[in-house]
């Protein structure tokens, strides 16, 4: 069976902190309401557009992963998504919806919100032919001249951090 993958993984640890490994371009994007996006994991690329991966036919390795820790509070947001989230919307939108949907919906309501939202904001913005996405930015980087969204999977898990 042949094929490949990129990889954002979080556990919880005692301590108010988050345990992660990242391989590739999946990410996960950590938001304190109060104060906005606090960490976000780097992109693990080999030249551009060519993530890290994870299968048969790749060499890449879990070991050559990103791994760390990062501190959270009761209330901070973790955002864990695909490439088809973070080339298509800039953080600073992501994170007024986070900021947004925290005032208005209730703590039952608020994930699925969350989730739906940067979903289909991220669907919208890969068909918008117009639009100066993170991956166009980011493609200008490397000396390629492109305009629009990029057309991939979208795949997100909202969290927040609660007590114990």
């Amino acid at each position: 069976l042949q094929g490949s993958t990129t990889a954002c993984i979080a556990s919880i640890l005692p301590g108010g902190k988050i345990a992660l490994l990242n391989v590739g371009d999946s990410g996960l994007i950590a938001i304190r309401p109060s104060q906005g996006i606090y960490f976000k994991t780097p992109d693990q690329q080999h030249y551009f557009n060519c993530p890290f991966q994870l299968g048969s036919t790749y060499e890449d390795k879990v070991k050559d992963g990103i791994a760390g820790e990062i501190p959270v509070h009761s209330g901070d947001y973790l955002i864990l998504a695909t490439d088809g989230l973070l080339d298509n919307l800039h953080d600073i939108e992501l994170e007024q919806i986070v900021k947004d949907l925290d005032k208005e919906k209730s703590e039952r309501e608020v994930l699925k919100a969350i989730a739906d939202t940067l979903a289909r904001r991220a669907q919208a913005l890969a068909i918008d032919e117009k639009y100066w996405s993170p991956f166009a930015m980011n493609a200008s980087k490397y000396g390629y001249s492109t305009l629009g969204g990029k057309l991939d999977d979208i795949t997100l898990i909202a969290a927040r951090a609660v007590s114990s």
